[in-house]
């Protein structure tokens, strides 16, 4: 986090660099206390984006311009949803292969490797929401570590200011979701 500060401080001209932090500021609040929400946001938008130009191309190849525009809305839209249904998945794999990794350090039995990726997996499809707030949380702690650190906050306090607001992001995102869930 230093090596950014001393970066922003030193390369860019003062207000410039006064702009970047602000930014910074702005993206690192946001992701501790909406974290979840931007990151779903952002891979609908992602995956729909790589959906529109699979439908521009399948749809203007088959049926001309006009193909291609509905193919490009059509693509965006299943594209995004897709992304969505796959979000757990993602999450699943990722904390699965990370589990399979980390037990092959300790073990040379594939048995066990395996059911520590396969457990791993089960685990993150079910927490995905969980993982995705607390890893938000925690990302836009950091940015703001390093924002405070430039402004010049002694390290003691940056570092409490950074570690209560990520706390309280992450359990205001988890209140947030549990308060919005259905009653049953």
């Amino acid at each position: 986090m230093l090596q950014v500060t001393r970066f922003l401080r030193d390369f860019f001209p003062q207000s410039t660099s006064l702009l970047i932090a602000l930014v910074l500021l702005t993206i690192s609040l946001a992701l501790i206390f909406a974290g979840r929400r931007i990151i779903k946001t952002l891979v609908f938008i992602v995956t729909g984006l790589v959906g529109a130009a699979i439908g521009i191309f399948l749809g203007g190849l088959s049926f001309g311009l006009v193909g291609g525009i509905l193919g490009g809305v059509g693509g965006f839209i299943l594209g995004g949803l897709l992304g969505f249904v796959l979000l757990h998945v993602g999450i699943g794999l990722s904390l699965g292969f990370l589990g399979y990794s980390i037990a092959r350090i300790y073990t040379h039995s594939l048995l066990l490797t395996l059911i520590a990726g396969v457990v791993l997996f089960i685990i993150g499809v079910v927490l995905t929401y969980k993982i995705l707030e607390l890893a938000s949380a925690i990302l836009g702690g950091l940015i703001l570590l390093g924002v405070l650190s430039f402004f010049g906050l002694p390290a003691v306090l940056a570092i409490g200011i950074a570690a209560v607001l990520t706390i309280l992001g992450f359990f205001l995102q988890n209140r947030r979701r549990a308060v919005q869930a259905p009653k049953q």
